[in-house]
């Protein structure tokens, strides 16, 4: 592997692992009480309250959908040309 891949791959794990910990994090502090760390850490109620607040709203719910992953793809994508201006 030359440097040019190396590179590509630690900018894109950085951002997808900062995605995965933000939605993680989000879940953590809406959890319950009760719920174990590993419940808490779960990043997919996250997303699925997402989909149900666009479609509460009025939105159908494959247009929550597509709301949510662009939203969560945008965000991957801000990730993504941080880690690269901090990686060089």
């Amino acid at each position: 592997m030359n440097n040019i891949t190396k590179y590509n791959i630690k900018v894109v794990v950085i951002a997808t692992v900062a995605v995965l910990l933000l939605l993680s994090f989000c879940n953590y502090i809406s959890a319950p009480e009760s719920d174990s760390l590993l419940e808490a850490m779960n990043p997919y109620p996250v997303l699925a309250g997402i989909a149900f607040v666009l479609s509460y709203m009025g939105a159908p719910i494959f247009i929550s959908i597509l709301a949510t992953v662009l939203l969560v793809a945008i965000v991957w994508f801000l990730f993504l040309i941080l880690a690269r201006n901090i990686v060089k």
